[in-house]
């Protein structure tokens, strides 16, 4: 090799080490705190939004599986807490309220927010359950409001280990292990030990430090006695680093803000060198965006540093205002561009600031392919959102101004046909974002898909609609769903009676067509529904043999019935039938 040739790989190795043009000067491209970092009304809620109780029944899990949750005995004596997690739908979560399960097992907390809640039940010994609203905890069963039925389950040890790479314990290693309806997270002690209550069957085991994740186990629990703590092994691959530099031109940029696109909470700027280091895990996606530099996100590298490019951007200056045009302070700008292979960018803007002003400095650049447009749309907790505004490629817009159309609260009641309450229904509101998706605003933290049960009395109610958008409110009750669109407007009064439907009778008689005298339970399934995916609905069977089951949309059903020491056979039956016959048999006994 020549010397030349040598001194061209010394250039390379060094460009390399030191990133696109270390020498060149930085360009201070710093962003305000205030202008991105997350408001008070994001990172919690406050004590005022507290004004929903929650009750219902905590049962116990047994060995043998029953069709219906109310088949499970009532657990008595079970701590419930009351969970508020971030506004976002994540942990952390922050204890509210707590209560003791009464003899039947029925429980009543409260008052906590309307949407965002997350309930723990735990008997002595057992293993947590988690339940609630909370889409971003893997471990939390969705529960929808009214009524709530949950479960404890038995507990059993789980010793868990953390160590790195060469087998030395980690010390203060967080840990999360996590299955379904549980989630928690233990911090290891100095031996790299921490200790969990777990439930019997499969649980992830992860590391939960940022320079730690990705290294995650799925193992039995309990584990044999002989084995000892679990071991996790999982290498410390310490922070995500790397550098932020124009694209157009290799310079670097100092005050860049860089973090994790599911963290946005959680972020760092680079220096004067435009050089970064990021308490980030090894997957999903790191963002970077200065004052006219447009953000752009790129895929976590599993090793090594990451170098960000930032072309020129769109700097849009304008306001956001209430429906008196009076400006919103605090409000969140939020952004939407479109990326190649139909991606989306979705960016958390900037704060308005007390007179419902922001300068939108990073606005994403459409990427070269897509329609080339950017829409705007801004969002406040207790004041509603905007319809959202679209600006084509480089265009500034001049000074727009984003009206927020406030919430409004729609309530209502069901009734059967003839007036009686329809208890336990499930009420749904959505309300389709205007010009952004339905997923780019339940991602920017700005979705409403709400849920509820209605109470002994038919009722139901949801606080916190966008009034400025049209609400579908659906209904399902017996397996049938009902659907009403609500006009955009103020509060709504929705109230339903469900027209009557049609029964399916008849009589459980014996191989000599005498009646089944032994009571018993009868039902029917729906088959073959053009929309509704399953219906089962239940009867007792009388002293008589005679069964009766009503309120049955129209359609064709198998009809089953059991009855104890008798083989009872099936029928099909068509909704309005009144004569249909089961015949049961007695098994006969085994010769041996």
């Amino acid at each position: 090799m020549n010397g030349r040739a040598v001194s061209y790989l010394a250039l390379i190795v060094l460009l390399a080490g030191a990133g696109a043009c270390s020498g060149s000067a930085a360009v201070d491209v710093s962003v305000p705190a205030a202008a991105h970092a997350e408001t008070s009304w994001e990172a919690a809620f406050d004590d005022t939004e507290f004004t929903t109780w929650r009750a219902g029944v905590i049962r116990r899990m047994e060995p043998t599986a029953h069709e219906r949750i109310d088949a499970y005995p009532a657990a008595p004596g079970v701590v419930v807490e009351l969970l508020v997690p971030h506004p976002g739908g994540r942990p952390p979560l922050r204890k509210i309220g707590e209560t003791t399960t009464g003899p039947d097992g029925r429980f009543r907390l409260g008052p906590g927010p309307a949407g965002r809640w997350v309930l723990r039940a735990r008997s002595a010994g057992g293993a947590a359950t988690y339940g609630g609203n909370v889409p971003l905890m893997r471990g939390a069963f969705p529960i929808p409001e009214g009524d709530i039925q949950m479960m404890v389950r038995d507990g059993r040890p789980l010793d868990v280990r953390l160590v790195g790479a060469d087998g030395a314990p980690v010390a203060a290693g967080a840990v999360r292990v996590s299955a379904m309806g549980y989630e928690e997270v233990g911090v290891t002690d100095d031996d790299g030990l921490v200790h969990f209550v777990a439930p019997e069957g499969a649980v992830y085991v992860d590391a939960w430090d940022a320079g730690r994740r990705g290294a995650r186990e799925l193992i039995d629990v309990p584990r044999p006695a002989e084995a000892g703590p679990f071991e996790l092994r999982a290498p410390d691959h310490g922070p995500l680093r790397g550098w932020v530099i124009a694209a157009e031109s290799g310079v670097p940029l100092a005050g860049a803000v860089v973090f994790q696109t599911e963290r946005p909470d959680v972020f760092t700027v680079t220096g004067d060198d435009g050089r970064f280091e990021l308490a980030a895990a090894r997957t999903g996606r790191v963002a970077a965006f200065g004052r006219g530099r447009a953000y752009r996100s790129y895929d976590v590298p599993a090793a090594g540093e990451v170098e960000l490019r930032l072309r020129r951007g769109t700097v849009v200056t304008g306001r956001v205002v209430d429906g008196a045009g009076e400006g919103v302070a605090e409000a969140r700008v939020l952004a939407v561009a479109a990326t190649t292979a139909g991606g989306r960018e979705r960016v958390r803007g900037p704060v308005t600031d007390a007179e419902g002003r922001f300068t939108f400095d990073w606005l994403p650049s459409p990427s070269s392919g897509s329609d080339g447009t950017v829409s705007l749309v801004a969002f406040r907790r207790g004041r509603g959102s905007t319809a959202a505004l679209t600006l084509d490629a480089g265009d500034a817009g001049g000074e727009p101004v984003l009206v927020l159309g406030g919430e409004r609260r729609i309530a209502g009641r069901v009734v059967r046909a003839g007036g009686a309450p329809c208890a336990g229904a499930t009420v749904r509101v959505v309300c389709d974002p205007d010009g952004i998706s339905a997923i780019d605003a339940v991602l920017l933290g700005a979705g409403w898909d709400m849920s509820c049960q209605t109470d002994a009395g038919g009722r139901f109610a949801f606080v916190g609609v966008p009034a400025h958008l049209e609400s579908l409110l659906s209904l399902r009750v017996d397996g049938t769903r009902l659907e009403r669109r609500v006009a955009p407007g103020g509060d709504t009064t929705v109230d339903v009676e469900l027209a009557a439907g049609k029964s399916i009778s008849g009589r459980v008689v014996d191989v000599a067509g005498q009646p089944v005298t032994l009571g018993g339970e009868a039902w029917v399934d729906l088959l073959n529904h053009p929309w509704i995916d399953a219906f089962r609905r239940r009867a007792p069977v009388g002293p008589d043999g005679s069964f009766r089951i009503d309120d049955l949309p129209d359609g064709e059903y198998s009809v089953r019935a059991k009855i104890r020491t008798f083989e009872v056979g099936g029928a099909v039956a068509t909704a309005g039938a009144d004569d249909v016959e089961l015949v049961a048999e007695r098994p006969a006994d085994l010769e041996f």
